[in-house]
């Protein structure tokens, strides 16, 4: 799978690459199987990172510690997934579950409401910039 952030790239930017492999061979493929981290490869503008499958089914669960890790999903395709299971796995991490999303609007639609209204309370005193 490659993950590249969409819409930020650019003529600098570098390609994360991510391969899940069946469990039990990441050995096989990673120079650091322990540690689940982006190893640098041969080339500069690459990184990769290694899964076993029961790994990356886990890994950026909601409510975990990674979290903050299921948007890089949100523009990755698979190359080869010769089930369809990994595809499967990175669409639903790349979304807030059903029952999770309500939470999250709740809580910032407050702060939301009350930074448009000074912004208009702003722009009506003619602070463009404080709008």
């Amino acid at each position: 799978m490659v993950h590249e952030e969409k819409g930020l790239e650019d003529e600098h930017s570098d390609w994360d690459l991510r391969y899940v492999v069946k469990n039990g061979t990441k050995s096989r493929f990673s120079k650091q199987p322990e540690v689940n981290n982006f190893e640098d490869s041969e080339h500069a503008d690459m990184s990769t990172q290694v899964f076993d499958y029961d790994e990356f089914k886990q890994h950026a669960e909601w409510k975990t510690a990674k979290a903050w890790d299921r948007y890089s999903f949100s523009h990755v395709t698979t190359h080869t997934d010769k089930t369809g299971d990994i595809q499967a796995l990175i669409d639903e991490k790349c979304r807030i579950p059903e029952d999770k999303q309500l939470a999250p609007i709740k809580k910032h639609m407050d702060a939301y409401v009350h930074d448009l209204f000074r912004s208009m309370k702003a722009l009506r005193r003619g602070d463009a910039l404080g709008a």
